[in-house]
């Protein structure tokens, strides 16, 4: 008998467990997706992989939103911000340069071809 009491013990307490986490689940709920709160370094780390992985927009955002710790070196100061803020900021403040000044290349360089190219079919009449 004081076996099956355990076992009915352990049982409620593993499913008192398994609640109690799913309402902390619930309440760490903003918007639609679960959001943690996540160190800035971590948040400019997804930015930054985001941008490879084909959303460069996300390298701007990141670059413009953590912008105090890629002016920090050239400021004299105590040096406060994290480091590992400012080289995942640098990385995103270089891949959108990049893919800005790409981007722009494009744009002149079809608007000077697309006629040697026989890019007409791409006309709107």
């Amino acid at each position: 008998h004081l076996e099956m009491q355990q076992g009915e013990a352990e049982e409620a307490t593993a499913a008192d467990e398994f609640l109690a986490a799913r309402r902390a689940q619930r309440r760490r709920k903003q918007g639609i997706l679960p959001v943690e709160n996540l160190p800035p370094a971590e948040v400019a780390r997804r930015m930054f992989l985001a941008g490879c992985l084909g959303l460069p927009i996300l390298w701007i955002v990141a670059a413009v939103n953590y912008r105090d710790a890629l002016l920090e070196g050239r400021r004299p100061g105590d040096g406060s911000q994290d480091p590992e803020l400012r080289r995942w900021a640098l990385r995103s403040a270089v891949g959108a340069v990049v893919a800005v000044s790409a981007l722009i290349s494009w744009i002149i360089l079809f608007q000077f071809k697309w006629q040697d190219w026989h890019m007409e079919a791409l006309l709107v009449s």
